[in-house]
């Protein structure tokens, strides 16, 4: 064979050989400086161990190194103890007391991400109680040296519910001051404020752009927004493609709440084609990750046989678990199967139970099951006038069923004095929303 014929890899030297060499020199050049008692040598030499670079990874080695530099001052090495002590890297043993020490000496010695990590523990009560003053105290260092972070922390802790200090209009000044350096968790913020009057009147305009340009950084949450921007038609145009794209985009970063909404999508033909079975792989996605919304979705669709075969086990399974989230349609739903025994043996108390677990987090159906309940005695002790209560409940927020039992009601004097005027005004309110009967189950 000619020279000129050799191939590349044999004229190449082995790139990965002499990298090793590299490495290697690297580490025993640190380790050298490290034993002299060098900080930053230190440091560097448990970055080696840490991320096994030239030697086998050995995080117990690395943090001996970390723990020498970062009793000498390092408030850099101070700064990885703290985050290797949160668990978060998967390398040492969570210890939150320590990694507030930690992150506490490096915070004091101006290290910006040891005083904004310091003070999301503080808020969350990692390792500690909460204490918002702290924090607070510690946000502001970081925001006046401009850290993005900190100000978009500053922004969240001004309007937490128990933060003593809560002030809307700081929380909007400062969300905003970091959504315009770019920070996406920020624009998200900023929208939200926009959409809700948090500090700011309310406009759709706007909550729309700096969601938008939260999304287009590929924020999740911000993606998932915009798709429900889109398809209600929010601040923008109703476009169900591309709520039904922003969805998927949030779905891919595996979102649940944007999973949900892309099974829904594909579910009802929304924005694409329908595919009923693609929308209940998508469901199941978010159903997996513990999200409400989706279990019931799933349950109500397997329960009723809607574009797949009917599995009322299975329809119940997904139901219960959402009711046991806390999701009130699936409690109210719940409490029906419980009544009628529709895919779970009947039991009255458990109906009662579910409707009025419901009925506590404010569904308006619940409102009406349990005036059902207290009329007749399922599940519970019959009280007339109990029942009054919760149908007028359900009366006032629009439910037909419930403006018809208060008819019935105040006709035949249950639970209330007979007052044949207010049954019929109650009957025609019923009848204007297309209830001319009902049959009492």
């Amino acid at each position: 064979m000619c020279p000129t014929e050799h191939s590349n890899e044999e004229a190449s030297p082995n790139i990965s050989f002499f990298k090793q060499i590299i490495f290697r020199w690297r580490y025993e050049n640190c380790r050298q400086y490290a034993k002299q008692g060098v900080p930053d040598a230190q440091l560097q030499l448990a970055f080696f161990h840490l991320r096994g670079t030239g030697v086998s990874q050995n995080p117990k080695e690395g943090e001996y190194w970390l723990l020498k530099a970062a009793a000498q001052g390092n408030s850099a090495a101070q700064t990885c103890l703290g985050i290797l002590y949160t668990g978060s890297e998967n390398l040492l043993p969570k210890d939150e007391n320590e990694s507030l020490r930690w992150f506490r000496l490096a915070a004091g010695q101006g290290e910006e991400f040891a005083q904004v990590s310091l003070a999301t523990a503080l808020i969350r009560g990692n390792g500690t109680d909460r204490n918002f003053p702290e924090a607070m105290m510690w946000l502001h260092r970081a925001a006046d040296q401009g850290n993005l972070d900190a100000q978009y922390f500053l922004g969240q802790a001004y309007k937490d519910e128990d933060n003593l200090d809560r002030n809307s209009t700081l929380s909007f000044q400062w969300l905003k001051k970091a959504a315009e350096k770019n920070h996406p968790g920020a624009q998200y913020e900023l929208g939200n404020c926009y959409e809700n009057g948090i500090g700011v009147e309310t406009d759709p305009v706007e909550a729309f752009r700096w969601t938008k340009l939260a999304a287009e950084q590929e924020y999740d949450e911000a993606e998932a927004k915009l798709g429900f921007y889109y398809l209600c038609g929010y601040g923008v145009a109703i476009d169900n493609a591309e709520a039904f794209s922003w969805f998927r985009k949030s779905a891919m970063q595996g979102l649940p709440t944007g999973e949900y909404f892309l099974g829904e999508c594909y579910f009802r033909g929304v924005g694409t084609e329908s595919d009923v079975m693609q929308g209940v792989e998508w469901l199941r996605h978010a159903a997996s990750r513990n999200f409400a919304a989706a279990q019931f979705q799933l349950g109500t669709i397997y329960l009723y046989g809607n574009g797949v075969p009917q599995n009322k086990a299975e329809g119940i399974h997904y139901i219960q678990t959402a009711a046991n989230n806390g999701y009130p349609a699936a409690q109210d739903i719940l409490g029906c199967c419980c009544y009628f025994g529709d895919g779970i043996e009947k039991d009255d108390v458990q109906a009662f139970y579910w409707f009025r677990e419901a009925a506590s987090a404010g569904n308006i159906n619940a409102f009406y099951n349990l005036g059902d309940c207290y009329r007749k005695g399922i599940g519970t002790a019959k009280n007339p006038e109990e029942a009054i209560s919760w149908y007028q409940r359900a009366a006032s927020a629009g439910h037909p069923g419930a403006m018809f039992e208060l008819g019935r009601c105040y006709q035949n004097g249950v639970g209330v004095n007979q007052n044949l005027e207010e049954a019929s005004k109650w009957f025609q309110r019923a009848k204007e929303l297309g209830l001319t009967e009902l049959e009492d189950n």
